[in-house]
Order: structure tokens, then C-alpha cells, then sequence
């Protein structure tokens, strides 16, 4: 019978008991990499994607979107009697509309915060 040094555990709880320490380490390694690698690029490449999507979200299709998200709302809310289908497309509505400014509001200040920047 053939025999290895490395036998496969029976279940993936056990692969996690007998290798615990190693997947820390192995994590910790690949987060440093990826917030080392973070600052690099100083995210021009995703700008004119940004740039498309917000204008989306708060240009005509935004709204679009947000009324019918409003109206469907209102309607489930008259079939089933209740409000909270009404809260709910009056929700989706506002943060389609205001999400994205918070978003970035909330990144550009705290850019230059942390321990990579």
C-alpha cells in the first residue's frame, strides 16, 4: 500500500483543527499584500466607471428606477394592505438616489485615515 506524508482529513472542520495556525498566517499575508497594493494605483483606472454609474444612479435612469421602485411599492402595499411595501419602495427609492453621495462623501473623508495611507 502507498503511503504519503500528507493524509486528507475527513471532514473540512478537521482540515481547519489541524491547519488553524497556518490559514491565520497565510490571511495575514494576503491582506498585507492587498493593502500594501492598495495605494498604488490611486484608483484612476475605475474613475470614468464611477463617473457613468453615479451619473446613473442620480440622472434620469435614477429616477426612473426610483418612481417605479415607489409605485410598485405602493401598489403591493394596496394588494396586501399594508404600509411597509410603500417604506420599502419609498427606501429604495432615496438611497438609489442619495447612496452615492453619502458613499463617496464618507470615502473622501476618510481618505488618509488607517494605517496604509
Amino acid at each position: 500500500m502507498l503511503t504519503t506524508a500528507f493524509q486528507f482529513p475527513q471532514t473540512f472542520a478537521q482540515f481547519l483543527d489541524r491547519n488553524r495556525k497556518l490559514l491565520l498566517l497565510s490571511a495575514l499575508f494576503v491582506f498585507a499584500m492587498m493593502s500594501a497594493h492598495a495605494g498604488t494605483s490611486a484608483g484612476q483606472q475605475f474613475q470614468n466607471a464611477l463617473t457613468t454609474v453615479v451619473g446613473y444612479a442620480q440622472g434620469s435612469l435614477g429616477a426612473i428606477i426610483a418612481i417605479t421602485a415607489l409605485i410598485v411599492g405602493l401598489a403591493i402595499g394596496i394588494a396586501r394592505q399594508s404600509i411597509y411595501a410603500a417604506v420599502i419602495g419609498l427606501a429604495m427609492a432615496f438611497v438609489l438616489y442619495y447612496g452615492p453621495s453619502i458613499i463617496l462623501g464618507l470615502d473622501n473623508a476618510t481618505r488618509g485615515i488607517g494605517v496604509f495611507h
